[in-house]
């Protein structure tokens, strides 16, 4: 990634972190939780970054990444074990 590009990302960043939080606390009703949605999200937007900003669909993808990840966290198997005697 160039220079301009990691700047532009710090930009996105800086002036969406506050909105992308609250929409992951909408999608999962903890605010700890919703801090690691976004922090799963942003880290993949690092890497998608000079794709997805030449598209000019920063926002719309960063939100399908906080879906995706409460979805892939629900399907995780640790999250179905129940205990079996008291």
């Amino acid at each position: 990634m160039t220079a301009r590009d990691e700047a532009s990302f710090v930009e996105f960043v800086q002036a969406r972190q506050a909105h992308l939080r609250r929409v992951a606390y909408a999608i999962c009703g903890d605010w700890t939780r919703a801090d690691d949605l976004l922090q799963t999200a942003l880290v993949k937007l690092y890497v998608a970054w000079p794709r997805v900003r030449r598209d000019g669909r920063e926002e719309a993808y960063v939100r399908r990444i906080i879906v995706r990840a409460e979805i892939d966290e629900h399907r995780r198997p640790w999250r179905r074990e129940r205990p079996g005697l008291d």
